[in-house]
């Protein structure tokens, strides 16, 4: 998506509404995984959940475009490694 987006998405209309769409599912998620944060107390009620999930967004399209570049051999491990979790464990890390 991200190939499609940059390559053409600035000058197909019908790819940028197809692209627009999925981007918005990935931001609706981002949103309603902050809201679920705020809502349990894991996050401040404070929380600017647009600009958040701005963000995190751009962050992830980074991600993406970072492992498409390097062809897949350099895995992504930065989000493990943030959230404190292990992907291979399926939990949080024991200190």
């Amino acid at each position: 998506m991200v190939d499609t987006a940059a390559g053409l998405g600035t000058t197909d209309p019908e790819v940028r509404q197809r692209t627009e769409a999925a981007f918005d599912v990935t931001r609706k998620t981002l949103a309603s995984l902050l809201g679920s944060g705020i809502r349990d107390g894991d996050l401040p009620a404070a929380l600017d959940v647009d600009a958040a999930v701005e963000l995190l967004f751009t962050a992830v399209l980074g991600l993406r475009v970072r492992e498409r570049a390097s062809g897949g051999s350099r895995p992504v491990r930065g989000p493990d490694r943030i959230s404190g979790r292990s992907a291979s464990a399926g939990g949080p890390r024991r200190r």
